[in-house]
């Protein structure tokens, strides 16, 4: 089973500063290390792999990018030419349910779109990002609302794909 966590800002944006780490605030750091816990391996794209720490992780990370001779090696995990779709599938074949991925706007719409993300962990932060813009409807599309946590910085929200 894939599950996914993702950050926007009130505005849509899925990144402040270059990074989505300034979109951020307790309750939702809380919220992600307990989601991460949960995971046996975490997916992402190469834009969010050099731009947020994973190269530190103590758990699998596989990264999809056509430029994996330039990018760090993760300390658990690989760097693979595949697409967002064929990473998932590579890594459903290897690690147990739940893979987490947290593999920013592009990564995530396509497998979004082909159905294969089971549920999804999605915070709203009250903080406005600059960049890679997302539609919140086109995120939550052919999911359904489970659950909807308010916090002074956001709103924390649990989706399951819909029948």
């Amino acid at each position: 089973m894939l599950i996914s966590n993702l950050i926007i800002g009130k505005n849509g944006a899925t990144t402040l500063e270059g990074s989505s780490y300034s979109l951020s605030f307790p309750a939702d750091k809380e919220q992600m290390q307990k989601i991460r816990g949960m995971a046996s391996a975490i997916l992402v794209g190469g834009t969010t792999y050099r731009s947020e720490p994973y190269q530190s992780l103590d758990k699998p990370v596989l990264v999809s990018s056509t430029q994996g001779k330039e990018l760090p090696k993760p300390r658990f995990g690989e760097i693979l030419n595949l697409s967002p779709g064929d990473l998932a599938d590579y890594a459903l074949e290897r690690f147990p349910s739940p893979v987490l991925v947290e593999g920013g706007r592009d990564f995530l719409l396509p497998l979004l779109k082909a159905r294969k993300i089971s549920k999804m962990y999605l915070t709203v932060s009250e903080t406005s990002g600059d960049d890679r813009f997302v539609d919140y409807l086109q995120l939550t599309n052919g999911m359904t609302l489970r659950e909807r946590t308010k916090f002074p910085e956001g709103i924390f929200e649990v989706w399951e794909l819909s029948d």
